[in-house]
């Protein structure tokens, strides 16, 4: 029998924000499969974070 976790998508949202803040890696910082909703919301956004804080810190040191 399989389960389904229920996530509030902006928990799923901040979640993903702070751990690219943290300078974690996608594969450790995903607390849900990738093939779930969860999952792929949390990748979306954490590549989404981990690119802005990037490009800030590119900006930063020109």
């Amino acid at each position: 029998m399989s389960w389904v976790e229920i996530v509030a998508i902006d928990t799923v949202r901040r979640i993903a924000k702070e751990t690219a803040e943290h300078g974690l890696e996608l594969n450790d910082a995903c607390p849900w499969p990738f093939d779930s909703a969860a999952g792929r919301l949390f990748k979306n956004e954490f590549i989404f974070h981990k690119a802005a804080l990037e490009a800030l810190a590119g900006e930063s040191t020109t």
